[in-house]
């Protein structure tokens, strides 16, 4: 305990002045704020994004990485920038050189600062000594500007992964100039045309504007983005994610949210993980991203991919049909769902409902009350995992009761008109009740919504009642039926949906 104590008042320069990049590792352009633009045939290796501002198509460029705009990768890559500028910036300096860099000069690893905006011209030439950790640190006071066909330069081992540029301004390569190392700036990042950054250009804040480029985050890292091998249905209403172990992982971040959801959950998972799973996750449609929490330090993301494959538990059945439907009765019908073992029917009119449960798919509804409109619906229970899940009901189906034919007159005051099905779909059955015994003629019509009758008929009701079926090949839409006698008329509206 004593030396971890000891550890914590040593100042960070003495563990080898990198600064931790975090988030912000995987990314070869980044802005915490600004817009980000390309034209011509730009080529990245890396991912790109910004975390508050437009970015415009990047075709016709490749990315050989991942696009991040305004998401959960971006918002903790814009906080890992603006912490590994702010440690850049509280380093002490070494040498004070000239703000005119380049021209064959050659420097080897140190902390230099410059005390305001600064050019490269020529080439610029980093020494590693034979030293493959060579750490060479730049801090400008002020914007960075390179020179057309300017060249930085590494020699004696030295690589980009160990150079870094903290630039208290805007950085902008020269056409055909080429730019080595980790710029972290604190204004816009320009590109123009042809030049190339081997490294990473991330800004505090500022527009990233691209002009056919070619940028390679390099290969400073052993540590890589997590390789998801499978994410498959397990049990109904979950599902297993898995992954190739990465070397060099001290952990993994798990992330992932349910759309449209915008509050990400975070997981932390140890090195040994290769899999996990995900439960009670039916009907969603989720985000799922991976990291490889690096020994370095740094966190390897890799793709935001989506999942909405879920096998899920006991759905309502995609069709109901009503059939055989009389004054007192009807029989109910339903498509099975694969695992149910029983199902629930609920049907009604007004307050007055009846649920039953039972194993088939059909029913028969009896004690009905004739001339009357009743609605259903069902639902089913599943077996997954050894357990029962219930399922959610279907959407209600309708249908109409007719009127019982020679029924006692002194119960009725007012005729009735009743259609079923309503909605229709093929054929319908229409029914009238005078309310008194009669024999006469009538003539039935169904008109559009614009008065064209599109269906005639005519008939003669018996003893006061009229039933008769109907068949007809319609546009969906809304119609109304008339029903003519000497005397009087009767009208009801009907809807036709051909394909319910």
């Amino acid at each position: 305990m004593v030396s971890i104590v000891i550890l914590l008042f040593f100042p960070k320069v003495n563990l080898g002045q990198v600064p931790d990049l975090g988030a912000a590792t995987g990314f070869a352009l980044f802005t915490a704020v600004g817009a980000f633009d390309n034209d011509g045939a730009t080529v990245v290796t890396g991912d790109i994004g910004t975390n508050d501002g437009a970015f415009s198509g990047f075709l016709p460029g490749i990315v050989d990485g991942q696009i991040h705009v305004t998401d959960l990768a971006s918002s903790l890559a814009a906080t890992d920038v603006d912490t590994a500028y702010t440690y850049l910036s509280e380093l002490t300096c070494g040498p004070i050189i000239g703000i005119t860099l380049g021209n064959g000069q050659i420097l080897t690893k140190n902390v230099y600062c410059l005390g305001a905006a600064s050019n490269l011209e020529g080439d610029l030439i980093l020494d590693g000594e034979g030293d493959p950790d060579a750490l060479f640190i730049f801090k400008i006071d002020g914007a960075l500007l390179t020179k057309s066909l300017s060249n930085v330069v590494l020699t004696g081992l030295a690589s980009e992964c160990n150079v870094y540029w903290q630039i208290n301004g805007s950085l902008e390569l020269g056409s055909k100039s080429t730019f080595k190392g980790t710029a972290l700036v604190n204004g816009a990042i320009t590109l123009l045309d042809s030049s190339t950054l081997t490294g990473r250009g991330l800004s505090r804040a500022g527009e990233i504007s691209l002009h056919r480029n070619l940028v390679s985050i390099g290969q400073c890292s052993d540590c890589l983005a997590p390789d998801v091998t499978a994410i498959d249905s397990v049990c109904g209403n979950s599902a297993s994610l898995c992954w190739s172990p990465v070397p060099g992982a001290t952990g993994y971040l798990l992330l992932w949210r349910e759309v449209p959801d915008q509050n990400w959950i975070i997981e932390t998972l140890a090195a040994s993980d290769t899999c996990r799973v995900f439960t009670n996750h039916a009907n969603a449609l989720d985000e799922i991203q991976l990291a490889t929490l690096c020994a370095s330090g740094d966190t390897m993301y890799g793709q935001v991919f989506t999942y909405d494959n879920y096998d899920n538990v006991c759905l309502p059945p995609p069709t109901l049909t009503t059939s055989n439907v009389k004054s007192t009765s009807a029989n109910l019908s339903w498509s099975a769902i694969p695992d149910a073992d029983t199902y629930k029917v609920l049907y009604r009119h007004n307050n007055d409902k009846t649920l039953v449960t039972l194993s088939g798919t059909s029913f028969s509804a009896t004690t009905l009350q004739p001339g009357t409109d009743y609605k259903w619906k069902v639902k089913g229970r599943c077996i997954y995992c050894g357990k029962n899940n219930s399922g959610v009901f279907s959407p209600y189906e309708y249908f109409t009761t007719p009127m019982l034919l020679g029924a006692s007159r002194s119960s009725i005051s007012e005729p009735k008109i009743s259609v079923y099905p309503n909605p229709a779909a093929t054929s319908f059955t229409v029914s009238l009740d005078l309310g008194y015994e009669s024999d006469q003629s009538y003539v039935i019509l169904l008109y559009n919504t614009i008065g064209k009758a599109v269906l005639t008929g005519e008939g003669s009701i018996t003893e006061g009642q009229l039933q008769r079926d109907i068949s007809f090949n319609i546009p969906d839409g809304l119609y109304m039926i008339k029903i003519i006698t000497p005397d009087k008329y009767y009208t009801r509206m009907i809807t036709i949906i051909n394909n319910r």
